[in-house]
């Protein structure tokens, strides 16, 4: 289950760019040797995107996903609370066009494990968008007889899938 969320892109011109972020964390001194430790049960359980929907006015650069927030919470407790230690949501890089969607987030007793991003094939012909879209698994965090954690469902923009992530 995640509690951290970090970002690593290359980009073949613009060289490499990224950073890191905690959910019940503070973040840690310049001179740590690690990552700090979490506050128990603290994970990234809820999600909303800055989305730019692609215009048809030419001329405008579309840009589709700009930004990313995650809400971390104790998945522990039920129902789940904000950590007690570093802050309750964690954002990346934000471009500026978009608009946020509402808060997605995964049911209670489970957190966010997994994510996979959508693109668009390249072509050449037309404004690319880069990311369309992000999904996130969440899971249960307790284990079943077998030692697995439950999927629960996915988590992308607008819509929370009836199929409990098994599509």
């Amino acid at each position: 289950h995640a509690a951290t969320f970090n970002m690593k892109i290359e980009v073949e011109d613009a060289g490499t760019w990224g950073s890191r972020f905690y959910c019940g964390a503070e973040p840690p001194a310049p001179d740590a040797t690690g990552p700090p430790t979490p506050e128990p049960g603290v994970f990234i359980t809820g999600m909303r995107l800055k989305r730019m929907v692609a215009p048809s006015d030419p001329g405008v650069d579309a840009t589709s996903i700009n930004a990313v927030e995650f809400r971390c919470m104790n998945a522990a407790q039920n129902p789940p609370v904000p950590p007690t230690v570093g802050s309750a949501t964690i954002t990346s890089a934000e471009g500026e066009q978009g608009t946020w969607t509402q808060w997605h987030d995964c049911p209670a007793g489970s957190a966010i494990d997994a994510v996979h991003v959508r693109t668009l094939p390249y072509d050449r012909n037309v404004d690319n968008l880069g990311i369309t879209d992000l999904v996130f698994d969440c899971r249960k965090l307790q284990t079943d007889a077998e030692g697995l954690h439950e999927p629960t469902g996915n988590l992308t923009t607008g819509c929370f899938n009836a199929d409990h992530g098994r599509k």
